[in-house]
């Protein structure tokens, strides 16, 4: 709903970082993956922090190297 709500915002992408770690943490890891990737979507537009990015990049590579 917030994704819906409040498009391309800073809550939409904390939004979608809580997403990724939910996914993370019932192991939906190609969910989690695809959810980092929107993330990195946002950054490359414009629409989000360093900050969210780096995280969801660090995110996505530990499940890529670790988990698949």
């Amino acid at each position: 709903k917030i994704l819906e709500q409040y498009p391309g915002t800073e809550r939409s992408t904390g939004a979608l970082i809580y997403m990724g770690v939910s996914y993370e943490s019932l192991n939906r890891l190609k969910e989690a993956l695809a959810v980092y990737d929107r993330v990195d979507q946002a950054y490359q537009q414009g629409r989000t922090t360093p900050e969210a990015y780096q995280f969801a990049k660090a995110h996505r590579e530990w499940i890529a190297a670790n988990r698949l």
